[in-house]
């Protein structure tokens, strides 16, 4: 009786539960961890170096151009001189592309860029101001002089970031390789490493 009893049971249960939708609550039991080979997780892929030496270039010479023939068109086209304003942010800028692509946003020549605007707008302010005293040979040097100064940094800012830019993707390729977790089977449990 107390067989027939108990197969009873599990009959209603199997029936009641096929009735309801819901899940199961038994857990499938997890697949084995492989022994053989670690199992990598890449967080992140790597970059090229060549694509952020080409973003590089192509920006700093496409910049150039927009601001050169939209300078060139400006007096006969009203629209030209919003591109050439354009082409002038895109020219400080553009340098940095490779870098921006490789993770990193704030580059040395960025820095220098920007820091000869202010140098080349305080030799402007000297070498033009009214009422000055000083003869018009000191103004044009001073001119010269400091924009030359402005100008050196420009370049200086230019040149290091295109130079930079595979430097900083092949450092950001270093850095994902070296912080890259993986997982690996140490006898009863699992390490994890970076």
């Amino acid at each position: 009786m107390a067989k027939t009893f108990l197969v009873l049971m599990i009959l209603i249960a199997r029936t009641a539960s096929a009735d309801e939708p819901t899940t199961p609550n038994v857990v499938a039991p997890p697949a084995p961890f492989p022994t053989s080979n670690p199992v990598t997780m890449t967080p992140e892929d790597p970059v090229s170096e060549r694509t952020a030496l080409w973003l590089s270039v192509g920006g700093t010479l496409g910049a150039y151009g927009v601001f050169a023939g939209a300078a060139a068109l400006g007096p006969r086209f009203d629209v030209a001189r919003g591109v050439a304003v354009l082409g002038g942010f895109a020219v400080v800028v553009a340098p940095s592309f490779g870098h921006w692509y490789a993770g990193r946003i704030g580059t040395r020549g960025l820095v220098v860029r920007i820091a000869a605007v202010p140098v080349a707008m305080v030799t402007l302010l000297i070498a033009f101001a009214a009422g000055s005293t000083a003869s018009r040979e000191f103004h044009r040097n001073m001119l010269i002089g400091g924009m030359s100064i402005a100008g050196g940094m420009w370049v200086a800012g230019t040149i290091d970031d295109l130079i930079q830019a595979p430097v900083a993707a092949r450092q950001r390729n270093a850095r994902i390789k070296l912080m890259q977790p993986y997982l690996a089977p140490t006898g009863a449990g699992v390490s994890i490493k970076f």
